[in-house]
This record gives C-alpha cells, sequence and structure tokens, in this order.
C-alpha cells in the first residue's frame, strides 16, 4: 500500500466533516424541486455520500480489475489513479437511499418506468396551473443525472479530453430543470421521455469506456470506443448553450429521440 493520501475519510475524518464542504454546493433544482437535497457536486463529494466507504486497508481495490497494484494503476499518477477508483465506485456500488444496487440497474430500471398525468402535481400559480413531476420521481432523475454526468466527467478528464470532445450530458441541468416547472403537462412527459433514453445512451458510452480502460487502451478497446464518438464535435458543443426548451427540441430532432 502506498502512503498516498486517498480522502480524508479514510484516516480517521468522520462522514459529516467530509461532507461540509459540500453543503455549500447548490441544490440543483431552484424551482418547486427546491427542497430536493440533490446538489450540484463533485464526483468525489458524491462518492462519500452516497455509497459505502472505501478503506484501502481492508477493502479490496476497485480498481484491482483495471490492473492497479498496490493501489497504483501502472504508469498513471496517483490523482489519476484516485480520479478513475472514485468513477468505478460511483458507477459501481449501491446507493446510500436505495435507489440503485448498481447505477447501470438503475438506469435500467428508470427506463422501464411507464410516466403518466398522473405523476404530474399542479400547483396554481396566480391565473396560471404549473405542473411539476413527483418529489419521488423528479429526485430519481436527479441522482441518476448526477451520477452519469460525474462519470462521464470523471472518465473524460481521465482520458483527457477537452472542449469538444466532452460529452455534454445536461449542460446547467436545462433539461432536468423543466421536469420541476412546466405549464405543459405533455412537455413534462416528453421531457422525462428523453431524458429515460438520454441516460441510456449514456450508460452505454460509459460502459464501452470502462471496458476500453481495462483492456488499457488496447487496439480492440480503443475502436469500440471511437464507434460510441459518432457525434461530430461541431454538434456536441452546439449542446447545452441554449434554454431548456429549445435543447429539448434539439434531442427530440433526433430519429430515436423522436422514435421513442
Amino acid at each position: 500500500m502506498t502512503d498516498t493520501k486517498i480522502r480524508g475519510i479514510y484516516e480517521g475524518e468522520s462522514i459529516s466533516q467530509a461532507l461540509r464542504a459540500g453543503r455549500e454546493s447548490s441544490r440543483i433544482f431552484i424551482s418547486y424541486g427546491a427542497g430536493i437535497e440533490v446538489y450540484d457536486e463533485g464526483l468525489a463529494e458524491s462518492v462519500t455520500r452516497y455509497h459505502p466507504s472505501y478503506n484501502p486497508l481492508v477493502d479490496d481495490d476497485p480498481l484491482l480489475e483495471f490492473g492497479a497494484t498496490d493501489g497504483m494503476l501502472p504508469g498513471k499518477t496517483a490523482e489519476q489513479t484516485m480520479q478513475l477508483r472514485d468513477v468505478v465506485m460511483r458507477y459501481s456500488l449501491p446507493h446510500r437511499n436505495y435507489y440503485w444496487n448498481h447505477l447501470a440497474q438503475g438506469i435500467r430500471d428508470m427506463a422501464e418506468i411507464k410516466l403518466t398525468r398522473e405523476d404530474l402535481i399542479a400547483r396554481q400559480v396566480g391565473p396560471a396551473i404549473v405542473y411539476m413531476l413527483n418529489d419521488f420521481h423528479l429526485e430519481q432523475f436527479a441522482q441518476l443525472s448526477l451520477a452519469v454526468h460525474q462519470v462521464l466527467s470523471g472518465l473524460d478528464d481521465f482520458r483527457g479530453k477537452s472542449g469538444n470532445q466532452r460529452f455534454p450530458f445536461d449542460p446547467e441541468w436545462k433539461i432536468l430543470r423543466l421536469m420541476e416547472e412546466n405549464l405543459s403537462r405533455s412537455a413534462i412527459l416528453m421531457t422525462c421521455s428523453s431524458m429515460q433514453l438520454r441516460l441510456e445512451r449514456a450508460l452505454q458510452r460509459i460502459t464501452i469506456s470502462l471496458n476500453a480502460i481495462k483492456k488499457v487502451y488496447g487496439r480492440e478497446g480503443l475502436d469500440a470506443l471511437s464507434s460510441m464518438e459518432s457525434t461530430r464535435d461541431s454538434v456536441r458543443s452546439e449542446f447545452g448553450q441554449e434554454e431548456g426548451p429549445v435543447e429539448l427540441g434539439k434531442l427530440l430532432a433526433r430519429p430515436d429521440y423522436a422514435a421513442r
């Protein structure tokens, strides 16, 4: 075992202390869902907040199958190793609040849910009626979206991706926030359906990326990874630049989303 400090909590720091910085993070929802305590925070903070702790003295290293030896990946720095470990833990460990046993399972379960108008809440706001998705499913989408965003970003960081090469899952949560306040019930349900499919697409990318890393960027792994990066950089860079309804329109303009 190396002398590298994995994270403060592994050296006697309590969970409450480890999460203190995360409390200052802003909540993802800013309107009628603002009471839902899901924070726009970093990967390491969420690993500590939502998953069983990892003790390198007694637990098997999550990176063993990636070729780690004595807590380090061959040819990688301690920071890069820690980064991938957080990604793998966020992806593979059960959620403390029972949203999933494994992120992939959580995404697949979400994809099977058929949301209807009965799953929406109506609020009278002046002369208008505003709708939102019920709290349980709203938090479920938020938990999955946060984890997927963090895993994708962590993988992009590990692989040295920058700018247009990165995968923008839902910049500034513009699509997600359409579920917490909308004048149209149909628009919310359409948003939910689109997000279900986007989560499935992201899972495909995550799975192939992790498999490629396991093969230490061997030829087979890189070929599989390249096949997933079919979205042109110019198209990828345009996503997330407009307001939520416009971004949803971009997704629905794609044949696979429109057919859902």
